[in-house]
């Protein structure tokens, strides 16, 4: 009985969303999940630095620039993730173009042959911790909107993002093997799970 009360109220909730989409303003909700992935990224790097005495590693000068490249994408799919029309379609196709850019440039970084490294797997441990929570904020922040791939994508890749930020500034390994396998991978992991999460979601409310 309860399930089938349950499943009412899903029907009902649908209906009533469809019939009466509101749009709210999108700079709140960009500025809610701009706080959520910069606190997830001063908070890890804090760890890194004061908890476990892991200072930033330093980096050539391409690696500055994948870092800053990796930023405006975070920020670039947070936008685009919640706003709506000709600048959500804007923002993210920059968001999509610097995001490639910027992984490309974060592996440019590991270039070259793997050292021996016994904590491999601690990279992407890591790196899941840190987006898990951005990712969780955005597809619930998504909820608000009728689903898109697009727009879930977006919302994805910046939580993604988020994680690699942080292990562009903190990971002492080289070897572009590393990169792949504890960096890229889980980033992408991340991505999916955040667009699976969204697409499985009910949506409250039905603005395009």
């Amino acid at each position: 009985m309860s399930e089938d009360m349950d499943a009412m109220r899903r029907v009902l909730m649908v209906e009533a969303a469809r019939s009466s989409p509101v749009a709210r303003p999108w700079r709140r909700d960009a500025l809610a999940l701009l706080v959520v992935h910069g606190a997830m990224v001063v908070a890890a790097l804090a760890v890194a630095l004061w908890v476990l005495d892991h200072p930033p590693t330093l980096r050539p000068a391409w690696g500055s620039a994948s870092t800053v490249l990796l930023a405006t994408a975070t920020l670039a799919g947070l936008i685009s993730a919640v706003s709506l029309g000709r600048l959500a379609r804007q923002f993210r196709t920059t968001s999509f173009a610097v995001g490639a850019l910027a992984v490309s440039a974060h592996l440019a970084v590991f270039w070259g042959p793997s050292a021996p490294l016994l904590h491999d797997a601690d990279c992407a441990l890591a790196e899941l911790a840190i987006a898990a929570i951005p990712a969780t904020i955005t597809v619930l922040t998504l909820r608000r909107f009728a689903y898109r791939f697009p727009r879930a994508v977006s919302g994805g890749m910046a939580a993604a993002l988020t994680g690699l930020l942080v292990l562009d500034l903190t990971c002492p390994a080289n070897g572009l093997l590393h990169a792949v396998l504890f960096h890229a991978l889980p980033a992408a992991l991340v991505l999916v799970a955040a667009v699976a999460a969204r697409a499985r979601g009910v949506s409250y409310s039905h603005v395009p």
